[in-house]
């Protein structure tokens, strides 16, 4: 009599076979399988849900826009006790943005403006939870704080419906690591007391409404986010000019290559084309216009230093913008004007120079310093 194909039957001590055992063990063997399989689909499932999946997805994308959730989704208005003021700290520090968006439409912050002549730049690549994510450029919100003021997306217009969003995004987008609540209620609604949270509450729901419609993001996108007792805007969807300024500004002053030093230099006076949320005269805006001027200033000086060496003419046009766009009454510019005037002989221009300084000072109820007339009259002999 044959055997079973594919079965071997063993005789032990006893007499018996150990068929039943090969049979167990095959069925074990399946049944593992089935488990597997299962275990499989469910994280597949869990996979696409972490990353946006048909909620969040966007038309183009060759992965989907995260969507990035808010540090206690339980209440927007409920903060931890542990304040954090780091953005290194914030949820979205690890989807840092990887280039600049290129958004060509007027946005509505203050008043509207023409578009600036932006730069071009691929999706960005952002990285959170272990996933590599994309962000197209639709879902990327440029957002342009010095001059004339405008947010802008994509093909469409940033409006926002309500004062308290308005206010608010001016605020955060001055910083990306964020404000704590109670400055951002002491800046915005110091006279509203326990309102103030309320009109905090009203700008993130009118800002996330806003963006959300502009860019064509799920509800599940937040472009506002809550990390211990900070609001800040998740920086891997905005392109904002103050914040490319301010890293400039850091690889100017930490980068070993004079020609990287120049460039980042020769950017941060490209970004600063006028005052910075010009249109606002909220008292909280004061020391945020002066200290970027004053950084803008530094940097034209140094440019200027630079480029006095090979090309004057090519230093006193970067001065004479610098009077024009970033500060008219800096006698530390005028002064820089009038003596590089002075050592190529000029002294019509030098005496041009000290008139415009007079003439701008005057506007503000003010004229020149006892330093600045004896270098010109040091140079005008």
């Amino acid at each position: 009599m044959g055997r079973p194909s594919g079965l071997t039957v063993h005789l032990d001590r006893s007499g018996g076979t150990s068929a039943a055992a090969g049979w167990a063990h095959a069925a074990s063997a399946v049944l593992f399988g089935v488990f597997v399989m299962t275990i499989s689909a469910a994280l597949i499932q869990r996979s696409r849900v972490l990353t946006g999946g048909a909620v969040a997805g966007v038309p183009g994308a060759s992965l989907p826009v995260p969507v990035i959730p808010d540090a206690d989704p339980s209440s927007e208005s409920k903060a931890p006790a542990e304040p954090v003021e780091s953005a290194a700290a914030t949820p979205d520090s690890a989807i840092e943005a990887a280039g600049h968006g290129d958004a060509t439409v007027d946005a509505d912050l203050g008043k509207a403006g023409e578009t600036p002549a932006g730069e071009v730049v691929s999706t960005q690549a952002a990285t959170t939870s272990g996933l590599q994510l994309r962000i197209p450029p639709s879902a990327l919100v440029s957002g342009r704080l010095f001059g004339r003021t405008r947010l802008q997306a994509a093909d469409r217009t940033v409006r926002f419906t309500r004062a308290e969003g308005r206010n608010l995004f001016a605020l955060l987008a001055t910083t990306k690591d964020g404000v704590r609540q109670d400055l951002v209620i002491e800046h915005l609604w110091p006279e509203q007391g326990e309102h103030g949270s309320q009109h905090l509450e009203t700008g993130v729901r009118d800002i996330n409404a806003a963006l959300r419609s502009a860019t064509g993001l799920s509800t599940g996108v937040k472009f506002v986010i809550k990390t211990g007792q900070c609001r800040h805007l998740a920086s891997a969807f905005f392109d904002i000019d103050l914040w490319r300024f301010e890293q400039a500004r850091l690889v100017a002053n930490t980068a070993l290559e004079e020609d990287t030093r120049v460039q980042a230099l020769r950017q941060m006076v490209a970004i600063h084309e006028g005052p910075l949320l010009a249109e606002r005269d909220d008292l909280w805006c004061l020391p945020l216009r002066q200290a970027a001027a004053r950084k803008a200033t530094n940097a034209v000086m140094r440019l200027a230093e630079l480029e006095h060496k090979t090309d004057p003419d090519h230093a006193l046009d970067l001065l004479t913008l610098a009077v024009d766009r970033i500060d008219p009454y800096s006698e530390v510019l005028w002064c820089r004007i009038m003596t590089i005037h002075g050592e190529l002989g000029r002294l019509p221009a030098v005496r041009a120079a000290f008139q415009q300084l007079t003439e701008r000072l005057r506007e503000v109820d003010a004229e020149p310093s006892r330093q600045a007339r004896q270098i010109y009259r040091g140079l005008a002999g």
